[in-house]
């Protein structure tokens, strides 16, 4: 069934979108929301086995997040425990070819209820730390 369709990367998810070429193929994008460990252990390698790109949308601040209020802030559900991302994953992730790291906000704001002043120092201040800790 996934060979009626071409898998793109981010880079190439731009491009189609750019040069109008969603109308004569047919595309799927692969992401992941808000770095849970749980993406690396289940799917990263997989994915690479198969050869598909992945984007991730982190929020930095949830890098090495390990309080015990997380399923609360999920799931409204304090008896859960939600495992996230540490430095280390996101530098296994960042060798790969097929994955990338993509802004999800510094602290997952909404950016769209910022200012476009607050919305760009978010993205920028997202920015600086990921490339400062790969």
């Amino acid at each position: 069934y996934m060979t009626k369709f071409g898998d793109l990367s981010h880079t190439m998810m731009r491009q189609v979108l750019k040069n109008n070429l969603a109308k004569k193929n047919n595309y799927f994008c692969l992401s992941f929301d808000d770095g849970f460990k749980h993406n690396i252990e289940n799917v990263c390698d997989f994915l690479d086995k198969v050869k598909i790109p992945a984007i991730f949308f982190l929020p930095t601040t949830f890098i090495d997040h390990n309080s015990d209020d997380s399923g609360k802030l999920f799931f409204n559900n304090s008896l859960i425990h939600i495992d996230f991302f540490n430095w280390i994953d996101c530098k296994l992730i960042s060798k790969h070819n097929l994955f990338s790291f993509v802004s999800h906000s510094l602290t997952h704001n909404v950016l769209s209820k910022l200012s476009i002043y607050a919305s760009f120092t978010d993205i920028q201040h997202f920015t600086f730390v990921l490339y400062k800790q790969l």
